[in-house]
């Protein structure tokens, strides 16, 4: 379904690229000092794994109920780990 290394490393770019530019240019209006920008990036980036973690345990969750649904009836739990194992 998803390759997670990757859809990890394109968000991380990403990130990189669009926190760095909003701070460098708050940086040169003078909305932010060099101070409270490292505590602006500390933050968003904690808010930002936090949610990238939620959204990672969803699509996980669901891809583990479309698999099990895709099981023949009164298959067992160790069954679902094993496909989703393999998988």
């Amino acid at each position: 379904m998803f390759n997670a290394d990757v859809i990890k490393g394109y968000l991380a770019g990403v990130l990189r690229i669009v926190l760095g530019s909003a701070i460098t240019w708050a940086i040169a209006k003078g909305y932010l000092t060099t101070e409270s920008a490292e505590q602006v990036i500390v933050i968003v980036a904690g808010v930002l794994v936090v949610l990238g973690m939620s959204l990672f345990s969803k699509i996980r969750a669901n891809n583990k109920v479309e698999v099990a649904l895709e099981l023949p009836a009164n298959s067992s739990k160790s069954r679902l780990e094993d496909v989703l194992k393999n998988k």
